[in-house]
């Protein structure tokens, strides 16, 4: 199903899959990686496996960290919130960003 989650820019639009362990959202470019989705999240990945430790962001930054390529922050956060509800679960694997190395590298 394919569904208009404008924010990073006017026509932006994400893709749920339903798979067998559940529905799962690729994002695009709504947030791009892991780290910028989930602000819990920690650490960042490269291409050949590195994985990096990051600060954890403060509860208080919303559902996920805007990059600074976005067209409209309301719609931003409006999408943050639609395709989270989307995904059957709220998590890595389920939601899937756009230059995010993992997905890629590892099996969804």
């Amino acid at each position: 199903m394919l569904y208009k989650t404008t924010g990073h820019t006017l026509d932006s639009q994400s893709v749920a899959i339903n798979t067998q362990k559940g529905i799962v959202v690729y994002i695009g470019d709504r947030s791009h990686f892991y780290c910028t989705l989930f602000p819990w999240y920690g650490r960042a990945n490269s291409v050949d496996g590195t994985n990096f430790e990051l600060p954890k962001a403060p509860g208080n930054v919303g559902p996920a960290i805007p990059t600074s390529l976005v067209y409209d922050y309301y719609a931003f956060y409006d999408s943050i919130y639609k395709v989270v509800t989307i995904a059957s679960k709220p998590e890595p694997g389920y939601l899937l960003p756009g230059q995010e190395v993992l997905i890629i590298t590892r099996p969804i």
